[in-house]
């Protein structure tokens, strides 16, 4: 068995391939559709940020007040499904 270990350790690493150029010209788009509706008072500072939740029923919204460096972040989620806001402590995984 000896032999197994040092096959593993001689064994060159190799390493991934990068990707190709991938071919956008084929893409289709389809008409633009509003998912969900979201009240400007309800939210504070200037958008910063919008994402989609893993499963696809959440946005996730950072917005910004005040200048860089002392701005200040607020962090938000946002259901697709009634559009309901909620404030979170801090950006999801």
């Amino acid at each position: 068995m000896w032999w197994l270990l040092f096959v593993l350790v001689a064994a060159p690493k190799q390493t991934p391939a990068a990707p190709g150029p991938i071919d956008v010209s084929s893409l289709k788009f389809g008409a633009p559709a509003v998912l969900t509706e979201i009240d400007a008072e309800q939210i504070r500072g200037n958008l910063r940020r919008l994402s989609w939740s893993p499963d696809g029923r959440l946005l996730y919204l950072q917005t910004t007040e005040g200048k860089a460096p002392a701005e200040r972040q607020h962090h938000f989620t946002v259901a697709l499904e009634g559009g309901a806001v909620a404030p979170v402590e801090a950006e999801p995984r």
